[in-house]
């Protein structure tokens, strides 16, 4: 267990570490859990057998966010000291170097959401809700958790999360961008910056801007019309948008494949792969 057991606890199960808030008031964020977390991620750190953490919470939802009881009490220098270990508790999940998996059992909002985007992956349970709603009531965000905001948010997110506040649940969101699934969009734009950027494309096509994703999500949409409903848009799909503005030189080896491989499967991942290796994050 963590030295504070009370705020967040450290259990192991094999190779993994489970760091779980486990604070009253729905494990809203006050100076014992920002104590806690940061000493229980040291101990997982620390801890040479854990090679991975889990990160959840207690009670029926992950987290609100700050706890407004507690920090309604706090005099203006006393909330300063707050929001700089706050924002040195979000430094160091953020930059924690073992992989952490975010799953939220129920809704993470505000500084709640704040600790989920900086995991590397986060799961969100049916019905749960995720988003920086602080930001419609005109509550700034940290300059700090704002600079990790900015890296993790998709750039064509960042606005309504950031600005706007939108929520998030993960069913109407399925619903919404059916039959893709979220990250694919900021990803697949990823991937054709990144194309571009190593002149990829041909002459006329060469600008980022000439590249109509939404023309390619169409298309997509369209190839796979007449599938079973609940069939998904896998990656590959976006290689055939993009394919004719391509260098002949640069898919060479996709052709070859296609010509000489019986395995669709294989020749479906080479052109995710091509896809996602001129992304930079990969």
């Amino acid at each position: 267990m963590s030295s504070n057991p009370q705020s967040v606890t450290l259990t192991r199960e094999g190779p993994i570490g489970i760091v779980r808030m486990e604070r009253e008031h729905g494990n809203a964020i006050n100076d014992a859990l920002v104590e806690s977390l940061v000493a229980t991620l040291a101990e997982a750190e620390s801890d040479p057998a854990i090679r991975g953490v889990l990160f959840t919470a207690g009670g029926k939802i992950f987290s609100p966010g700050l706890d407004p009881q507690e920090l309604a009490r706090l005099d203006r220098d006393a909330m300063e000291r707050f929001m700089r270990r706050f924002s040195a508790a979000v430094l160091t999940l953020y930059t924690f170097p073992k992989p952490v998996v975010a799953v939220l059992h129920g809704h993470a909002l505000a500084g709640g959401c704040v600790f989920a985007l900086c995991a590397d992956w986060r799961l969100l349970r049916r019905g749960a809700a995720t988003g920086l709603n602080e930001v419609k009531v005109g509550v700034p965000l940290p300059f700090g958790v704002a600079l990790i905001v900015r890296e993790i948010v998709p750039k064509n997110r960042l606005t309504e999360v950031a600005l706007l506040g939108r929520n998030y649940t993960d069913e109407a969101h399925f619903v919404g961008t059916y039959p893709f699934v979220s990250y694919q969009f900021p990803l697949f734009q990823a991937a054709i910056e990144g194309i571009s950027d190593h002149n990829v494309f041909e002459g006329r096509n060469s600008s980022v801007g000439e590249r109509s994703m939404l023309g390619v999500v169409q298309q997509v949409a369209k190839d796979i019309g007449n599938v079973d409903v609940g069939t998904l848009a896998t990656f590959d799909h976006m290689f055939a948008g993009i394919r004719a503005s391509l260098k002949s030189a640069a898919q060479r080896s996709i052709d070859v494949a296609e010509r000489n491989l019986d395995n669709q499967l294989a020749i479906r991942l080479l052109k995710a792969l091509f896809l996602v290796k001129y992304v930079e994050s990969f």
